[in-house]
């Protein structure tokens, strides 16, 4: 996350400055209108970069939705269905078996219901999860070294076409200089 954040900015400082010793070594000054040309050109990023942001959190709010609400099931009776039939032992097999089947089904209903409630607690994870990669800081982040270049542009674009003769003078002895200093160099 930390070299986006190094390299955007970097490499728009050397690209700022390549133009600058480029403008810098022409005769005619080119400063006014590129400066209004980069200033103009880094807004329309800024509002690129900001609708990008948006256009992620909203795709991301419509991965998040709540999970859907469960059937409601049908109450379970505990009332017995066996009639008395006068025979004790016959009465107390039947109560029996219909305990037995009800087991069964309160097992098999609980059991529904225990795989209905993971279902819904792994799709919770997986919406948390998705969404935890588009949180607002997250955003800010991922965008933040981009807006940092553009606003470096913006300010430099502002900046030249306030006072382009200062800058054109400014890089035109700047070339002046490292030229008299090649050649003592290599001289």
């Amino acid at each position: 996350m930390i070299k986006p954040l190094i390299i955007w900015p970097a490499t728009t400082l050397l690209g700022l400055f390549l133009c600058g010793l480029a403008l810098g070594s022409l005769d005619t000054n080119y400063f006014g209108p590129f400066g209004l040309t980069l200033s103009a050109i880094s807004s329309i990023a800024t509002i690129c970069i900001a609708a990008r942001g948006v256009t992620e959190a909203l795709e991301a709010r419509k991965r998040w939705t709540e999970p859907e609400e469960d059937e409601p099931t049908e109450p379970m009776n505990f009332r017995s269905n066996v009639t008395p039939s006068g025979d004790r032992l016959k009465d107390l097999e039947a109560k029996l078996n219909e305990l037995t089947a009800r087991y069964r089904d309160l097992a098999s209903h609980v059991e529904a219901r225990f795989d209905m409630s993971l279902a819904v607690a792994m799709d919770a994870h997986e919406r948390i999860t998705a969404h935890e990669d588009l949180t607002l800081p997250e955003l800010l982040a991922k965008h933040a070294g981009p807006v940092i270049a553009v606003a470096t542009c913006s300010l430099a674009g502002t900046v030249a076409a306030f006072a382009p003769v200062l800058l054109h003078q400014s890089f035109q002895s700047l070339l002046l200089h490292a030229g008299a200093l090649a050649k003592a160099v290599l001289g």
